[in-house]
Formats: C-alpha cells, sequence, structure tokens
C-alpha cells in the first residue's frame, strides 16, 4: 500500500476505495488531455435530451471536473478517517462515497469527451 493510505488508515475497506477514487481521478485527466481536440477556444461543457447544447464556454472550465473529483475524494477520505474511530461503518460509508462520486464524474468526463469531438 502507498505510504500516504497506511497513514490514513490500516482498514482495507477505507483504504481500497480511497486508491480506486485515485486511480479515476487520474483516468480522468488523462481522457481530458488526450481526449478533447486542440482546435477552437469554446466547448461544450452541459448537454440535454430536450434541449441539446445549452452550455458553451471556455475550454479550462472542463479541467473544474477532475479538481471537483479531487475534493470530493479527499473530504471523503479525510471524514472516513475520523470517523473510522469512533464509528467504522460511516467509515466505510465516506470511504466507498470517494469512488463512486469519483466514478460519477469519470462518466462525464467521458460524455463530455464524446460530444467535444
Amino acid at each position: 500500500m502507498p505510504r500516504i493510505l497506511r497513514f490514513i488508515s490500516k482498514d482495507p475497506l477505507i483504504q481500497y476505495p480511497l486508491i480506486i477514487a485515485i486511480l479515476f481521478l487520474l483516468i480522468q485527466i488523462t481522457i481530458l488531455v488526450f481526449g478533447l481536440r486542440s482546435e477552437g477556444e469554446s466547448i461544450f461543457l452541459h448537454y440535454t435530451t430536450y434541449l441539446g447544447v445549452d452550455y458553451v464556454g471556455s475550454r479550462f472550465l472542463v479541467y473544474g471536473i477532475p479538481l471537483a473529483s479531487m475534493v470530493w475524494s479527499v473530504s471523503s477520505g479525510l471524514l472516513a478517517h475520523h470517523m473510522e474511530r469512533k464509528e467504522k461503518l460511516l467509515g466505510y460509508f465516506f470511504s466507498i462515497s470517494a469512488a463512486i462520486g469519483a466514478f460519477l464524474l469519470l462518466m462525464l468526463v467521458i460524455l463530455l469527451t464524446r460530444i467535444n469531438r
């Protein structure tokens, strides 16, 4: 296990979802860097089935998604660490929510790159 995760927790039910969340974050960044086309300044940032594209913005705004994923994973990991001492089950929920949140944001990144090809 990486040293930082050993510092956070020795319980594998807290470590493994946090590792998975970090992997999802790295995949998000990789997809955004290599998946978006480089021409043009603005890209589609939101799409609905009823209205189509309803939010177009600058290219740097799409990198807020991995930032949100990182903030969510770090805050859930810290909460899991603090709750593990008092209530283990709540710590498990926080660590699993980090992985689920990162996965959902990964799906958002994949869909946004498909729209912007």
